[in-house]
This record gives structure tokens, sequence and C-alpha cells, in this order.
């Protein structure tokens, strides 16, 4: 039977989370020293710790990001990691992925399992903006764990001396990231929490597709945003609109400032494309109907835009309703940015535009809830472009010919939350959002369409023909500031993300538009 590998935030399900101890009490003696004689999986010292030391260990592996290795009925191995703003042996690096504990059943060792799943976690960090390294730690006679360091190259930054007994030192080893989000290239945007993956689909119930055409002239796509789990159109989540320049052409909005809410997942492709585009929601939201036993006869799709046509032969309008479906059918929480889907052909600040995305965490009642971005960027004038505070479109403007003189294109900004929100609340945070397309170098220009489309999952106002009063939850008024700043800061990390992840593309009349990556 096929190996499945499954991704989970932290142990929550009862078996998965007996399976996972019952690993580590059977590889407790391969560990130096035996997680028995530990006290958690970060300790600095290793002196013997009293107690139930694999259940301590366990209760802290409960807590991180794991990857599950799933064979028949079995978890025949696992491999946790969490995150890590920075680390006193790795005193060069910040933003880590630190991997903390690899075990495989002793049966199924031999079989490549360890390089499987890191190869897996690899994707995982590569994916996510959030991270400049990755990084673990070892003991210098585990031959298995250095060879296989080696093999996935990743080098050994620090050696701490006989630190685990005579003769056995610790060793941190790290990998770094390139070519991914503004972090990778050492800009951190602002000085609040982002979320795991740092992008969108940090928010719980959310998820991100895309449908990217490469095809000659035909450099185009679609992107759809999942806003939340279960049945969009029978859920409703609330909604709001805000246009800081209007010169768009997106669909859906009108019925949106007028009810608050949401019908369909939200679609983003190109100025010509969104009457195909809204054909194909109204196609997935009638399936949906039928499989759950209603009938549609009224629906608002919901699509956003920015002309792609300096890198798309845009009139030939390729985009399908059936791209629609397949870009909603593979939506999941690890997704791409850059030059993808609905950002496959767009510029921004005369540079290879795309999809970027970027997440805050609020903690507020004890809870945490996400603050996620997504953009499709197409706007700016190069020598307007600052990154985080740093006027790098100035220094661009004297390497390249094709530097864009006029701010044109426009963007789409989705902002998505489960914090409690209403309609009226949720417009508010999208007006933040301008915060942080001013803070990249933008002054809305009149060619250049800035509309923001926001929703949260956890208010909705679903159909009922009941006699009864619908209750929900909103956020105090007076503390909207919190929200405000972790919406600017993440609409500025996801515009820098797009043009950091995408890479150079040919332009229709032969100009390049490189990727802000080759000036940083």
């Amino acid at each position: 039977m096929k190996d499945e590998i499954f991704f989970r935030d932290k142990l929550e399900d009862e078996w998965e989370a007996n399976e996972v101890y019952a690993i580590l009490s059977e590889c407790d003696k391969d560990f130096e020293p035996p997680l028995s004689e530990r006290g958690s999986t970060v300790q600095k010292t290793w002196e013997k710790k009293s107690g139930d030391g694999v259940r301590n260990y366990f209760n802290e592996v409960a807590k991180q990001h794991t990857l599950l290795l799933k064979r028949e009925k079995k978890i025949i191995a696992f491999l946790s990691f969490r995150s890590m703003e920075e680390c006193e042996a790795l005193k060069d690096y910040r933003d880590i992925c630190y991997f903390t504990t690899l075990c495989i059943r002793k049966e199924y060792r031999g079989q490549g399992l360890a390089l499987v799943l890191y190869q897996k976690a690899k994707e995982y960090v590569e994916e996510s903006s959030r991270y400049t390294v990755m990084a673990l730690r070892t003991w210098s006679t585990n031959k298995a764990q250095l060879h296989l360091m080696e093999k996935m190259d990743f080098h050994c930054e620090t050696r701490l001396k006989n630190d685990r007994g005579e003769g056995i030192d610790t060793l941190y080893f790290v990998k770094e990231i390139t070519g991914k989000g503004i972090r990778a290239y050492g800009y951190t945007i602002g000085n609040c929490k982002c979320g795991i993956r740092n992008t969108i689909t940090d928010v719980p119930g959310v998820k991100v597709g895309h449908y990217t055409v490469r095809k000659g002239k035909n450099q185009t796509g679609v992107t759809v945003i999942i806003p939340c789990d279960g049945f969009v159109y029978e859920r409703k989540p609330l909604a709001a609109v805000y246009a800081l320049n209007g010169f768009g052409k997106t669909q859906g909005t009108v019925q949106i400032e007028e009810l608050g809410v949401l019908e369909t997942p939200i679609a983003l492709t190109n100025t010509l494309n969104v009457g195909k585009a809204a054909d194909g929601l109204v196609t997935f939201t009638e399936k949906e109907c039928r499989k759950n036993g209603k009938e549609l006869v009224s629906v608002n799709p919901v699509v956003g835009e920015t002309n792609d046509s300096r890198i798309n032969q845009i009139t030939e309008r390729v985009i399908e309703a059936e791209d629609v479906l397949f870009a909603i059918e593979h939506a999941e929480k690890n997704f791409k940015q850059g030059a993808v889907g609905a950002g496959r052909g767009t510029v921004c600040f005369g540079l290879k535009g795309g999809i970027g995305s970027a997440s805050r965490i609020l903690m507020f009642g004890g809870k945490e809830y996400t603050i996620g971005v997504l953009v499709q960027s197409n706007f700016g004038k190069t020598q307007d472009l600052t990154v985080a505070g740093v006027p790098v479109g100035r220094q661009i403007c004297t390497k390249i010919q094709n530097s864009a003189k006029e701010d044109k294109g426009s963007i789409m900004v989705i902002v998505g939350t489960d914090l409690p929100l209403g309609e009226r609340q949720l417009k508010r945070v999208l007006k933040r959002a301008a915060v942080g397309l001013i803070r990249t170098g933008s002054f809305m220009g009149h060619g250049s369409g800035d509309v923001f489309i926001g929703f949260t999952n956890a208010n909705g106002i679903p159909d009922t023909k009941e006699e009864q009063f619908h209750i929900m939850k909103y956020f105090p008024e007076n503390q909207l500031d919190k929200v405000f700043r972790l919406v600017a800061e993440a609409v500025e990390e996801s515009i820098l993300n797009s043009l950091t992840c995408a890479k150079a593309m040919p332009g229709r009349d032969g100009e390049i538009y490189h990727s802000l990556s080759e000036f940083l």
C-alpha cells in the first residue's frame, strides 16, 4: 500500500497522538541522552531530569508542527518542527524552521524514510515565505543523521565540544533558503508575529488554488481563494469591499456592498477573462447545490482582475470555466507564489509581479486569530519601489533600461481572517490595506485600479426560513488598532513576496521584466 504523509499544525487527534507517543517510547534509548532522561525538545543542558521523560518530551512534540508518515493503518515515522525567531547557537540567523525530532519505528528503518520526510518538510518550508533557514541539532556519534545532513547539503554551523558527555559533541546544522519571500533576503517587514506559513492559508479553513497558462504568447491564469471549510454558498461568510481607486472591472462587489456576504470562492484573473471566470464560479456553485440538495436560481460570483497585457496576449481570452474548476479542485494550504495563476503575466514597479501572500497573528482573549493577505500585484513606477523603508527602486532604475515611468496596471488585495468582525468593521480594516500599499511606493495612480476584498469566516449569515434571530460576535471597536497594524504589515510583505518569488519573464515586445530578487 502506498505511504501517505500528513501535515499537522499540532497533534490533536487522539489516535495519532498515541501512535507518536508509542514511537517515541520505542526509540527512547536511540537518542543521546535518552528521551527518558530529558525534559523537553528544546533544553539547553543535558543533565538528567526527574519524572516521566518520554511523556514530557511528547508533550512538547504534540504542540509542534508534525509530518506523519502512515503505512496501511499505522504511523511508522514522524518529523516534528517549530518556528524560532532566533537561536542562541545560531546567532547569525533569524526566522528559523527548526527540526526537533525525527523518529522511525525500528522495523521500518533502512527504507529511506528519513530522507522522504525531510524532503517533504523542505518542500513545505520553501513554499512558505516565513523562513530564511532550516536548522536542527544532533550529536557527533549519530552517523546516520550526519550522513543525511551531507546528502541534503546542510552544513555544520556550530559545534559544542563534549556537550553530551566526553567525546560527544552537539552539532547545529543549517541550510539557507534562497530565491523565496522577502525574508530570505534579510528583510523583516514590521515587528508583528506571522503565521506558520506566512500566507493567507494560515487562516483556518482558507485554501488557495491556481491554474496557470504557459503557452507562447498566452501567459496568464486564474487564482482562487476558498474562504472557509464547507459549502460557501450555504455558509455565506461576512465580507466587505473597498475601492481605493476604482479603475477596475471587478465583478460581484455591488452585492457585497449591499448584503455583506460571499456566496462563492473569490477568483482572480486578467481583465478580459472576468466573465469567463465568473462562469466557472457559477458552474462550481450549481454543482455544489445539486450535491447538497439545493436548487440554484441566483448566485453572486466574485471575480477580481488586473490587466496583464504587457506580457500576455490578453485579447485571446484563454481562460475557461473548467480552469476555474481546476483551481478550486487543487486548492490547498501550501501554494506557490510569484508568476503563477492570476499573477503569471503581471508587472509590478516595472519588475515581474505576481501572486504574493503573508499573514499576521493576533492574540486576543487568550486565543490566537489570524489576519491573512493575498495580492495580485500589477502596479507602480520603478523609481518609487521601497523595500522596508529603503528606496531600492532608484538603484534599480540605473541598472535596467525598461523601467516603468508611470503608475498603472492595478492591484487586487484579498484580506481573510477568522477574527469575529462585522462587515462594517471589515471595511474599516480594508481601508488600512492602503498603508501597506503606500509603504511599497504606490501613490495610487490614475490608471491603477486598487480594489480590496475582505472576509471573515468566523461570522456568516446563512439562509433560513425559520423565525429566529442570528447571533454573532463582534470585535471591540475601540481595539481595532491592533488589527489595522497587522493588515498593513501583511499587505506590504505580500507585495514584496510577489516580487521576489516571481522569476524574470519577457514581455510581448521583447523587453525583460526582471525579478526583484536579482537586485537584493
